[in-house]
């Protein structure tokens, strides 16, 4: 008896062995497999980051665009304000100058 037990004992020991050793290479199969999405997700990472490096770079080009056409609107304001008051001051002029002619005819 005590030889048929050992005998059991070493087919259950054997059967335990070999699942034991799929499970272990099914683990490995799976940490395979995560270590290659991890690697894809990385690499997208990358790619997203430059993308918003991109962006954030687009950005900074259009309030720097943006800053350059006030400072020109605000210059072009300063010069309509200088001709505009230029207007009336010529008007009044040729007006003075017509009354003066008037009165020395």
């Amino acid at each position: 008896m005590c030889v048929l037990d050992a005998q059991k004992q070493e087919e259950i020991d054997d059967v335990a062995e070999d699942r034991s050793q799929g499970v272990v290479s099914e683990l490995k199969d799976q940490l395979g497999q995560l270590k290659n999405q991890f690697d894809e997700f990385k690499n997208e990472f990358e790619e997203m980051k430059l993308q918003v490096d991109r962006a954030l770079a687009d950005i900074w080009d259009l309030k720097l665009q943006i800053c350059g056409v006030k400072e020109q609107l605000l210059e072009g304001k300063k010069i309509f304000d200088i001709e505009g008051s230029l207007v009336p001051v010529v008007c009044v002029g040729a007006l003075l100058g017509m009354v003066v002619t008037m009165l020395w005819k």
